[in-house]
């Protein structure tokens, strides 16, 4: 909250599907741009050309970058994505 004194973490979710080629590209320039506290979210909705492998890759060297696997491909509501994102405890880790 502004003006509170407390820092917040700043989130960037980035929804992924069929990403492997770009997704290297992507998240580094990311990561380049974003605050050094910030953090990325990439979401994998379960893609067939191994985009979900690069983003365990991704999430193994680089702590600033966490992946949700999703079974299926289905909309990212932006107000849960932000709202878990944004607690203490992100839905996604907790469980």
């Amino acid at each position: 909250m502004p003006g509170s004194g407390t820092r917040q973490t700043p989130w960037l979710v980035l929804p992924s599907y069929n990403e492997a080629e770009n997704l290297r590209q992507v998240v580094s320039a990311v990561l380049a741009k974003l605050l050094e506290s910030g953090r990325v979210l990439i979401v994998d909705d379960n893609s067939p050309d191994g985009t979900g492998k690069i983003t365990d890759d991704f999430a193994a060297r680089e702590e600033r970058v966490e992946v949700l696997h999703r079974k299926r491909k289905t909309s990212l509501r932006c107000r849960s994505s932000f709202e878990s994102a944004s607690s203490a405890t992100p839905r996604w880790a907790a469980r």
